[in-house]
């Protein structure tokens, strides 16, 4: 969303109660962000103190160029500070309440392989000539997965965990000096998995405030629910429009007509009452007051658990694997390293590896390989995959209206 559209769609959900207004760097909408904002903010008697601004900065990994999918030399990691002054400037403001690491790719290799789910509902339903076609072989196989699968274990060949957690370090300390600088008055990250959350534990001086990513009853993430909830992680949730599009759920009609409201308005109140804070997105005004209408019914525990029970682990937009494989990848390739050892005679690889295990800083998922060193590269490590930031009651609105 751009141009006068996107000023007019801003003035309006601020009129209509919503206060955090997301955007990013990569959606080229800064500009009349701003503008639509300081409109609003005149136009309905408020300050600036009163609207709770996020930006994304970080899209690409340092090593993308010219070819890469949407590539923009002002969003690449490596160059943080310059990306969240450029942001800072377009948008028109001194400060953001919050930057964000748009995702954790790190490689080009990476980035294109974490892509991937980009190319088959989303670009079909927004009518996108490069989207994945047909959905289905002759021989009666699914695309989707043939070329998920593929790509999982293509990645896993070339990934290089050393490298890949010193960009996220890097990044990272880049945006903890934005927020000492007072560029912004929280930072957080997007589409990390519950894996590189707990990894961040052990180069992190600020935690991050919030992971933002993609969240509808399809891909529900409960284990980095659960797992954010305990690192004290905010979990904002985006995409959730865009399922119901995809879907056309059956199910979700069905619950929307039991409690007299919309399907969104049903998924958002799911996602309320799960904790997660939403970011419904749409330029029309009616939409924005129905978004904002969920907080006077609530969902039986029958209804959420029969949205929680649709979970496939199946993303839209981003694909956790890949970017897991950039961090158990150093646990498996030690593991096949010492197995090629102990067929050079090595008697004490077991003794060796155990030491090695005891010494490295891994959370509980990673030891359930202890003893056992036969898993793929490929396999996932997990099942799974102000106001302050953390208040899920409160009505927001993406203006960005584009890919994440």
């Amino acid at each position: 969303m751009k141009g006068d559209e996107c000023v007019n769609a801003v003035k309006s959900a601020i009129k209509a109660g919503y206060r955090m207004i997301d955007t990013a760097l990569l959606y080229n909408n800064h500009k009349e962000v701003g503008d639509g904002i300081r409109q609003a903010l005149k136009d309905n008697g408020l300050t600036r103190d009163d609207i709770f601004l996020t930006s994304k900065v970080a899209f690409f990994p340092p090593d993308a160029s010219n070819n890469s999918w949407m590539f923009n030399a002002n969003n690449v990691k490596g160059n943080e500070e310059a990306s969240i002054d450029t942001s800072l400037e377009e948008l028109g403001f001194t400060y953001t309440d919050m930057f964000l690491v748009h995702n954790p790719t790190t490689t080009q290799h990476e980035y294109n392989f974490a892509s991937v789910p980009h190319f088959f509902e989303l670009f079909a339903l927004k009518g996108n000539e490069g989207a994945v076609a047909p959905a289905v072989l002759p021989n009666g196989h699914l695309v989707r997965p043939l070329v998920i699968g593929g790509a999982h274990q293509e990645h896993a060949l070339v990934t290089e965990p050393t490298t890949s957690l010193n960009v996220r370090v890097a990044t990272w300390k880049a945006m903890e000096k934005a927020k000492r600088n007072g560029k912004c008055r929280y930072i957080g990250v997007s589409n990390y998995t519950k894996e590189l959350l707990v990894e961040m534990k052990e180069y992190a001086e600020i935690m991050p405030a919030v992971n933002q990513l993609e969240y509808h009853p399809r891909f529900a993430s409960p284990e980095l629910v659960k797992a954010a909830k305990e690192l004290g992680v905010v979990l904002i949730g985006y995409g959730t429009g865009l399922s119901i599009q995809i879907e056309k759920s059956p199910v979700l009609q069905a619950l929307a007509s039991k409690n007299g409201r919309s399907p969104h308005q049903v998924l958002l109140r799911w996602m309320k009452q799960l904790g997660i804070v939403s970011i419904p997105r749409s330029s029309s005004l009616e939409h924005q007051k129905e978004n904002i209408s969920i907080f006077d019914f609530e969902l039986s525990d029958d209804d959420m658990m029969t949205l929680s029970r649709m979970n496939q682990r199946h993303p839209y937009y981003w694909d956790p694997v890949v970017s897991n494989q950039t961090y158990r990848n150093q646990v498996v390739k030690f593991a096949l390293n010492s197995a090629v050892k102990v067929k050079s005679g090595l008697s004490s690889l077991q003794e060796g590896v155990m030491d090695r295990f005891n010494q490295m800083q891994i959370p509980d998922a990673i030891n359930r390989i202890r003893g056992s060193f036969s898993s793929s590269p490929a396999e996932d490590v997990s099942k799974e995959e102000k106001s302050e930031p953390g208040n899920a009651g409160e009505p927001t609105v993406e203006i960005d209206l584009d890919d994440k």
